[in-house]
Parts: C-alpha cells; sequence; structure tokens
C-alpha cells in the first residue's frame, strides 16, 4: 500500500435526521439540527497520481476510469452521497472518453455533488518546483475544466505533497486560495507504519507525540489541533486543514483491521475481505474513539476518506443514518457529507489558532532524486515563460504575432509541464518503469513543441531584422549587459562575455570536490531517515568529469558521473577557508533560513529553488545557483554538501508502496554558478541571471522593423514579473519590489510590494496594461 494516501473531494449534502425536525442550514447548502454540538462532514474522495507505479494510461486503463464510473453509481445510490476531486488531468481524460456515464458525471458536478478542489493538472510538489511551475499548473487546469463549463473551488486539496515552506500561505494567497488541505508536515520523522498503521490497525487514533521531533512544525501543529490559521511571510493568512492521520483516515473507519483496500494488489476487494468489514455499530465505535483523540478547533469537524485511487464507500449513507438515530439524541454530534469547500465555508476563521512558521522538510532524500527531472523542469518553465515575454514585447514593437494562437500552443505545453510538476514525478519518486515508459518520452514531447515554438516566434522576428544586426532581448526585468529591463537591443553582435578557463578543485577561492555516500534509503528518504538505515561517507571514488570557467566574474563549474553505484548517493562538497555561520536558500518567493530544530539528521538536507547562499565567519557570503538536484546540507565548520544524484531503489525499512525498482541509470550532472553577492537581492539576480539567459537572434531580412531600442518598462530593483497570459492585457510579479520607479508609462501599479524588504504591505501581484 502506497502511504501517498489520498486527497478528498466530497460535496454538498442534504441529510434527513428528522423529516419535522427543523435544520439549521448555512449557504454551503449543509444541513444540521441547529443544537447539534458539533457536525461531523465526511469527504468522499481519491488521491489520482498522475504517473508513479504506473504511467498515466495504465493508471486510467486499470483504475481512474472504474472510480469515476464508480462515482457516478455512488452517487445515483444515495442522495447523501458526494464527491470531490483535485486533478484536472484525469476530470478531463474521463470526459473526453464517449462513455454513458459521462453525462450524469457532467449533471453532478453542475449540481455541486462532484466538486473539483484546487483544480491543477496535478498536484504539485512544493519545495522542489520552481515558483511558476505551481503557479501554472493551477492555471493550467482550471482553466482547462472552465473551458469546458467547470467550475473550480478557491480552496486547494493538497493532502500528498512532501512537506511546505513557510512562504506557502503567501503563495497560495497570491494564487487567490482561502484554505489549503495538508497532511504531511515536518517531525514525524520516524517509520511511517509507526504513525500511521499501529493507530489504525489497534483503532487507538493516537499521534504518538514522542516519537515526533520536539520543537518541530509537527509538534506545534499537535498542540493547536487539525484547523489553523496559517501566517506567511508577509502578513498573508490562509485556513489550514491538517490530517495528522494522512488523508484517508475516514476509510479506516470502515474496516475492523483499519486497513483500507491496496489497490496495487487488488483493486476491487474492500477491507481485507468480506470479513474484515465493519457493521454500522463497529463503525460507530471507531468513530467515537477517533473523535476523542482529535482537536478539530471547530464545530465541524472533516474526516477524509479516500486513499490513493480508492473507490467511494458505497455504505456511506447508510451508516450515517445509522449513527443520527441511534447516537445523535443522546451525543449531540450530527453526522453528514459534503466537499471540503463546503466544510471550509462552515469555518470560523477568526476562531482558530494562528500558526507561523515551516512545515518542511518532511522526507529530503528526494531532493537528490531524479536529478535531471529537476533540471528539466526549471530549465523548460523559463524557456517558456522567455517565449511568452518575448512574444508579447514583440507584439508590442508591431510585429505581426498571433498571441491567441501563441498562447493556445503554450497552453497544450504547460499542460504536459502538469503533468510534470505532480508530486511523483517533480518529486523523483516515481517507479523506473514508469519513468522509461512515460517521463522520458513526455520529456521528448515538451522539448520538441518548445524548439518549434521557438523556431516559430524568433523566426518572426529575424523576418523583421536586418542581415547583421542581432535583436537581444532580455527576458529578465533587470538590465543586463546594456540590455533594458523587460525589452530588447539592435545590436552588431551579441554581448561580448570573458571567458577563461579556472580549476575544478578550487574555484573562488574554494575547495571543490566529490563525496560518495553509502545510503540505503529509498528516493524518498536518505537512509539514515529511517533507523536503522544507513547514510555515511565512503572511501569509494566515482569517476567524474569536471570543468571550470570563469565568465566575467562568475565562477561556472559542472560536475558529471556517468554512473553512481546502486545504494549511493553523490554530492558535490564545497569547502570554505573560513567557518560558516548561515545557510539561506530559497523558497517561493523570498530566501529561508532553517532553524537548528529542523536540522535533525546527520546530515540533514534542505531544499532550495534556484539558489543557496552560504555566510561565513569571515564576512563573506556566495551564492550558488545550480541546475540539477535541489537538496543542500552542512557537513562540517567549514563545508556544504549539494546532491548531484542517487542511485536507490527502495524504502528498505518501510512500506511506502509496490515493491519495485526505482533505481536511475544516469549520467548524473550538476552545473554551479558561484558568485560573491553583497546582498540578498544581488543573489536572486545573479541566479535568475543563470536561468534566464539572454536571447539573441540574427537577422535575415533587408531590413529591420523595429525602433532601435524598446523597454517595455524598466523597474529598478525588481525580480520576477511574468506574463500570467499573453493573450489579455495582465502581466503578474512575482517578486516586486518595495519602490517601483517606471521609466515608460505603459504600464501603471497596482499596489505592489517587496517580498524581500518589506513584510506589512497588502499582497499584490497584477500590473495592468494600459491600452
Amino acid at each position: 500500500m502506497k502511504y501517498k494516501f489520498l486527497y478528498l473531494v466530497s460535496f454538498l449534502v442534504i441529510l434527513s435526521w428528522c423529516k419535522d425536525q427543523k435544520k439549521e442550514e448555512i449557504k454551503t447548502g449543509v444541513q444540521f439540527p441547529p443544537d447539534a454540538q458539533y457536525v461531523v462532514i465526511f469527504g468522499q474522495s481519491s488521491h489520482l497520481d498522475i504517473s508513479w507505479f504506473y504511467t498515466s494510461e495504465e493508471y486510467y486503463e486499470k483504475l481512474v476510469r472504474k472510480i469515476f464510473i464508480k462515482t457516478v453509481e455512488f452517487l445515483k445510490q444515495d442522495a447523501i452521497h458526494t464527491s470531490f476531486f483535485a486533478e484536472a488531468f484525469w476530470i478531463d481524460k474521463f470526459l473526453n472518453e464517449n462513455l454513458p456515464e459521462k453525462d450524469d458525471f457532467l449533471k453532478f458536478i453542475k449540481e455541486g455533488r462532484i466538486k473539483i478542489e484546487g483544480g491543477g493538472v496535478g498536484t504539485d510538489d512544493q519545495l522542489v518546483v520552481p515558483t511558476e511551475g505551481i503557479i501554472r499548473n493551477y492555471i493550467t487546469g482550471r482553466k482547462r475544466m472552465n473551458q469546458i463549463g467547470i467550475q473550480t473551488t478557491q480552496n486547494a486539496w493538497v493532502p500528498d505533497s512532501f512537506g511546505f515552506p513557510p512562504s506557502t500561505p503567501d503563495l497560495y494567497k497570491i494564487m487567490g486560495f482561502d484554505s489549503i488541505g495538508i497532511a504531511r508536515v515536518n517531525g514525524f520523522s520516524a517509520p511511517t507504519s509507526v504513525y500511521y498503521l499501529k493507530p489504525l490497525i489497534d483503532g487507538s487514533f493516537e499521534i504518538p507525540k514522542n516519537m515526533v521531533n520536539k520543537d518541530s512544525g509537527g509538534w506545534e501543529l499537535i498542540e493547536k489541533g487539525q484547523l489553523f490559521i496559517w501566517k506567511g511571510l508577509y502578513g498573508t493568512e490562509i485556513i489550514v486543514y491538517w490530517m495528522p492521520f494522512l488523508y484517508g483516515i475516514g476509510s479506516s473507519l470502515f474496516c475492523k483491521s483499519g486497513l483500507a483496500p491496496n489497490v496495487y494488489l487488488n483493486p476491487d476487494i474492500e477491507c481485507l475481505g468480506e470479513e474484515d468489514k465493519a457493521n454500522e455499530e463497529e463503525f460507530s465505535q471507531k468513530l467515537q474513539t477517533y473523535l476523542s483523540k482529535i482537536k478539530p478547533n471547530s464545530k465541524f469537524v472533516f474526516v477524509p476518506l479516500g486513499w490513493d485511487f480508492e473507490k467511494p464507500q458505497f455504505n456511506l449513507g447508510k451508516y450515517i443514518r445509522y449513527w443520527n438515530e441511534k447516537y445523535y439524541p443522546q451525543k449531540k454530534i450530527y453526522l453528514t457529507s459534503a466537499s471540503f469547500s463546503d466544510y471550509i465555508e462552515l469555518v470560523k476563521k477568526e476562531q482558530l489558532p494562528v500558526f507561523s512558521g515551516n512545515l518542511a522538510p518532511y522526507w529530503t532524500g528526494y531532493f537528490g532524486s531524479h536529478a535531471n527531472i529537476k533540471k528539466f523542469i526549471f530549465e523548460k518553465t523559463y524557456r517558456l515563460l522567455s517565449i511568452e515575454t518575448i512574444s508579447s514585447i514583440s507584439k508590442i514593437a508591431g510585429i505581426d504575432i498571433d498571441l491567441k494562437q501563441l498562447e493556445q500552443k503554450l497552453s497544450e505545453i504547460w499542460w504536459y509541464m502538469g503533468m510534470m510538476t505532480n508530486h511523483d514525478t517533480g518529486a523523483g519518486t516515481l517507479y523506473k518503469k514508469t519513468y522509461q515508459n512515460e517521463t522520458v518520452k513526455l520529456m521528448e514531447i515538451i522539448s520538441k513543441k518548445i524548439e518549434d515554438l521557438e523556431k516559430e516566434v524568433f523566426g518572426k522576428i529575424a523576418q523583421n531584422t536586418q542581415q547583421g544586426k542581432y535583436i537581444i532581448f532580455n527576458p529578465l526585468s533587470f538590465k543586463r549587459k546594456e540590455i533594458p529591463a523587460f525589452g530588447f537591443k539592435i545590436a552588431d553582435k551579441p554581448p561580448e562575455y570573458k571567458i577563461s578557463p579556472c580549476s575544478t578543485t578550487e574555484a573562488a577561492g574554494l575547495k571543490i570536490s566529490t563525496v560518495l555516500w553509502q545510503d540505503d534509503g529509498g528516493s524518498w528518504r536518505i537512509g539514515s531517515e529511517t533507523p536503522p538505515g544507513k547514510f555515511q561517507e565512503t572511501e569509494l571514488k566515482v569517476p567524474t568529469q569536471a570543468k571550470c570557467e570563469l565568465i566575467d566574474d562568475k565562477t561556472n563549474i559542472s560536475i558529471k558521473a556517468e554512473s553512481i553505484p546502486l545504494g549511493h548517493s553523490l554530492t558535490v562538497r564545497i569547502s570554505f577557508p573560513s567557518k560558516i555561520t548561515r545557510i539561506k536558500v530559497e523558497q517561493h518567493l523570498d530566501l529561508i533560513e532553517f532553524e537548528n530544530r529542523y536540522l535533525v539528521y546527520t546530515p540533514t538536507f534542505i531544499p532550495y529553488l534556484t539558489f543557496f547562499k552560504v555566510y561565513t565567519e569571515d564576512g563573506k557570503s556566495y551564492t550558488f545557483s545550480t541546475k540539477g538536484a535541489k537538496g543542500v546540507a552542512k557537513t562540517s565548520e567549514n563545508s556544504v554538501d549539494a546532491f548531484i544524484g542517487r542511485n536507490v531503489r527502495f524504502e528498505k525499512h518501510d512500506i511506502l508502496g509496490p515493491i519495485g525498482d526505482m533505481s536511475e541509470d544516469g549520467p548524473f550532472e550538476i552545473e554551479i554558478q558561484i558568485t560573491q553577492d553583497t546582498d540578498e537581492l544581488s543573489s536572486f539576480f545573479s541566479s535568475y541571471s543563470f536561468h534566464f539567459p539572454l536571447i539573441a537572434i540574427e537577422g535575415k531580412s533587408e531590413k529591420t522593423n523595429f525602433q532601435p531600442e524598446l523597454s517595455v518598462m524598466n523597474i529598478s530593483d525588481n525580480l520576477g514579473i511574468l506574463f500570467s497570459s499573453i493573450g489579455v492585457n495582465h502581466i503578474r510579479t512575482v517578486l516586486p519590489s518595495k519602490t517601483i520607479k517606471f521609466q515608460s508609462n505603459i504600464f501603471k501599479s497596482s499596489n505592489p510590494i517587496s517580498p524581500l524588504t518589506l513584510k506589512t504591505s497588502e499582497l499584490s501581484n497584477t500590473f495592468e496594461l494600459i491600452k
């Protein structure tokens, strides 16, 4: 059984406890008796990975189609039943098939008995996927749903992502979400089976607090309860529903053993067989125990139903009625069924406790797993953003580019990228056969489509540029090499860079080496995260190819190993002449320093996006921008190690899925840019310059139809202004500056703030183009 347990998606429910008894009704449509002390809302869902153990086509044929067909049957069976899902990928696939159940499925969506919570293409990883990858995942999925007439909610169901940075509330608020449902948080470092199987099997529902890392985010949430307000880095607040037993806890109530069906062994069996099914009274007794152990922080208690690819619980309505008839009169606890959104609508935000902190990492081994996928996702995301920027600038400059047609092609590619950024593919925790049979092919498709689109767009620009001239585009929002921010310059030749060789063992005043670690963990965890696992340095050396170049004032190092021995991880070690005082990592919207309470392993790898920054006792600071893996750890007073790659198979000391091969063939490689930056903003500039190169397009025409130089806007100290939809007149900023200085009257501001320097202003991320 995969302990990635599942998303809930439930629907509006109208229960009838007693025909002549008046019920209080909230705007959601959920009904309950006015004297109810608690209202327990069962949310029926199924967490649907895009690709993990199987490819998406295999999942659909073996499981997903049947789940949707069964959902229609489930909703027809009982008016009390509802359901919800999170992943637009599967809804779109099902509705594109000409099945008898299609019309009923759509009808139930329009009636609100099926809801799409969040509506991203899939469910993204939150720690090693680029910020814009997550944003585009939701934009693309929700847009596809809207195109087929399906509304999505403003509540995100993200129960299987592997940890959340402290900027999560800010990011989700930027995207317009009011709440988020999560499960995996830091602090739970012992084997999953200890935490989630034993309490379900013995029916105790006890959270083993003595085994949770003290003072971790998870420890704090045990104290605060399931429902709370998470305050972000900039004062942003979002409602969070936390599932300490993960996202299928309700399913365990229907089985005497507490074990849900294992869909990878037999997708049709319920519990451990007929004899293991709990009757109404056994269900009621288990529910009472569960309710006595949790801290809901509200009169309304949400109980999610459905692990990975689990079919709906057909006995739900019958068991709800049994409880309400027998137990409600004495206990005043009323059972009903509704969606996650309906539950959130009932919650009184002002009565909830407030949490402010870090809920990452949950596992750390996956930061280095399938580094090639991570490199691919970042590179392709930034190339797509550059195409959007260049196309929009060119359109403003008078080039005949059909933005609507271009947007359609971009949307198709972003859909594929949504498959890549989901929390198994983007995290690198998928099985080898799935990687070979689907992911490799998907990367080839995306690469070809991006190349074709670049040829199309850049070709039009070339046909409007004189031979011997170059149009140099800067896809970023700060000036580089005399190229204006968000603009272009006509030049006789591309900008020149001073390039010279440097030592691959001593660069930028630092010592560079590689280290091989014995690692008997799996694709999620390094070995030391699951006792008695091992993660320790070895004397064995892996042959590597290394190259070092000085490019102006930047040091660029590339390291490549053709293979890594099975059961090992390979890192690049960077040693400093002075003691390390701090390490900061880029996460969504800011630089974050992990407190010591989160560093519980030896060593503890922490996640970053495009760069990490090291501060030393001699007053220096170094920025390390990388293309490849996304985990860095302090390994001595003077050194840090960053993952190059891992070659491991499966979690040996725990059950995290069906047994199978997760090893990697290689090659394993990393590119590192080292700069010494004076401040944090300079670190962002240098890192994003590394990831967003200038683009030079050589002229092919007799004359140039561009004006000599164009700056769509020139904003000081600003980063990451991205076009959310090039077919409309809006630009979104991810990292706006404290003071925005417009050197053009093309744009007007919409109350932007600086996540880097100003943490008190209202979050805003929109610029409107003045026609």
